[in-house]
């Protein structure tokens, strides 16, 4: 009897003692007597202050065995030290944030060297995409991110945007672009935004998926074979879910665009993207068999493409109705070497989309017009 009177008190001791532990890492590393609009963001995947090397053998082989990925404290990819001497900000998912490309070699680097070039200055374009944004998170980020970055006032938003909303995206997904506090119980809540364990536990999660932001445009190892385009037909009712998906895309694109002309006087730069789900072969159409899943059913790369062919289409007559721009990089044909899966460029995919970007600001008079301004302070 002693004897399990003494085993409880030991256990209730322990358990006191690891409760007491609990606490207070809390109080030392969590944010429970703070309003950190930092840590709040963590709820649209953002992460700042990151200095990774993934292994990217098996996506180049041994010419690149290994990719540096840096974020700065704001959250942004680039070399621009100071946010008020950016002048170029690019928006978008993954294929913007380009995780397994090193630094130095984005596409916005590449843009950035070319600009420098021609204009004989330094021109600084920061890299805010991040993993599995879609249009309702940018909209989060020009509300809640880019208004707390000190002094960024961007002369152009360069929106490489339309792949994560093609896969009839009627809804935000939970930690990559909707507010919590919309959808949690209050205490549910209160530990994804101020409890350390949790945002421990958030970043394992994230480092063991390997930030995989949606059904279709992942991260994978291997460029689609030619007889893995097996789809020949769309689905029925796809045209009325593209119909409905534009729709929706088209008034949250109308909300960024206008916050960034009213907001930030500047001026958008909308850009469609390659992808290889569906390609011509043999003078007809046909497409990878799964992509994407709504409502509980897939939907092949055939029924991708028309629906992100409406959101381009949409895209142009939005942007430049608001005396911003449009490039049509979805209408040029990449080589597939270009890519390392179905939607993310490698490092030649990334120079030559920063170069055509380039040569598109040229004839649309953006490099001109860059000319004639003045850079920021820095």
């Amino acid at each position: 009897m002693r004897r399990m009177k003494a085993t409880v008190y030991l256990l209730i001791g322990a358990m006191l003692a690891l409760l007491i532990g609990v606490a207070a890492l809390e109080l030392m590393f969590g944010s429970w007597f703070s309003d950190d609009p930092w840590r709040s963001l963590e709820r649209i995947n953002l992460q700042r202050n990151v200095h990774r090397t993934y292994n990217s053998e098996a996506l180049y082989g041994s010419a690149m065995p290994t990719v540096t990925y840096t974020r700065d404290a704001y959250g942004l990819r680039g070399q621009c030290e100071d946010p008020r001497s950016i002048e170029i900000l690019s928006v978008g998912g993954s294929t913007t944030d380009q995780l397994f490309i090193p630094d130095g070699q984005t596409f916005q680097d590449v843009l950035q060297g070319l600009l420098g070039n021609d204009l004989g200055r330094r021109v600084c374009l920061a890299n805010a995409g991040v993993d599995g944004h879609s249009t309702f998170a940018h909209i989060e980020a020009l509300d809640h991110w880019f208004p707390i970055i000190p002094g960024l006032k961007p002369k152009y938003f360069l929106l490489y945007i339309g792949i994560n909303d093609a896969g009839i995206r009627l809804s935000p997904q939970l930690d990559f672009d909707l507010n919590r506090k919309i959808v949690e119980a209050p205490l549910s809540y209160a530990l994804s935004q101020h409890s350390a364990l949790y945002g421990l536990g958030r970043t394992l999660k994230r480092l063991i998926q390997g930030n995989q932001g949606n059904q279709f445009a992942w991260h994978n190892q291997n460029r689609p074979k030619a007889d893995q385009y097996t789809a020949t037909q769309t689905a029925p009712d796809i045209d009325d879910l593209v119909k409905r998906n534009t729709a929706a895309f088209a008034r949250r694109l109308d909300t960024i665009v206008s916050t960034i002309t009213t907001r930030y006087g500047a001026k958008p730069i909308c850009v469609s993207q390659p992808n290889l789900f569906a390609i011509e072969r043999d003078g007809r159409s046909v497409g990878l068999p799964e992509i994407f899943t709504y409502d509980g059913r897939k939907f092949n790369g055939l029924d991708y493409q028309r629906s992100i062919l409406s959101i381009n289409a949409a895209m142009k007559e939005i942007c430049t109705r608001a005396g911003g721009y449009y490039f049509d990089m979805g209408s040029v044909v990449f080589p597939v070497t270009d890519f390392y899966d179905a939607v993310h460029m490698g490092p030649a995919g990334a120079q030559a989309l920063g170069t055509r970007l380039f040569d598109e600001m040229q004839r649309q008079g953006i490099v001109d017009a860059l000319r004639n301004q003045r850079a920021p302070a820095p």
